[in-house]
């Protein structure tokens, strides 16, 4: 069974994966592009990859299908802060000022792709 029609079997609208998955790779492109893209930066190689990007969508999927209680974009907010921005700062030569300044920038990144209207939720 693919895996839309296993998540659509257990109440995921198909809307809400097609809204997801844009949302992600919206975000992705603009963090690789806008954050990591200069040259001999501290973020050069903090590039978020298709296996980030995969445990990231796992995480929405599976939280989403299994926690009918979180607002529909949570799972959302959650998963980018666990797939690398609560890393950010950790062991890739960052100082505490910059790891805090990125995660703030991506923090109104992901706020603002969460559509209007929607239950709030912890970015």
């Amino acid at each position: 069974m693919a895996s839309v029609e296993k998540y659509q079997m257990r109440h995921i609208s198909e809307s809400y994966i097609v809204n997801i998955k844009q949302c992600m790779l919206d975000y992705v492109n603009w963090f690789n592009k806008e954050i990591c893209s200069t040259p001999m930066s501290v973020f050069a190689d903090f590039v978020l990859s298709l296996r980030d990007v995969l445990a990231w969508a796992r995480f929405v999927m599976e939280t989403s299908c299994n926690n009918t209680e979180l607002s529909t974009w949570s799972p959302f907010a959650h998963g980018a802060s666990l797939m690398h921005l609560d890393s950010l700062g950790l062991g890739i030569g960052l100082s505490r000022e910059e790891a805090s300044q990125t995660k703030t920038i991506a923090k109104e990144f992901l706020r603002n792709a969460i559509p209007k209207g929607t239950k709030s939720c912890c970015i």
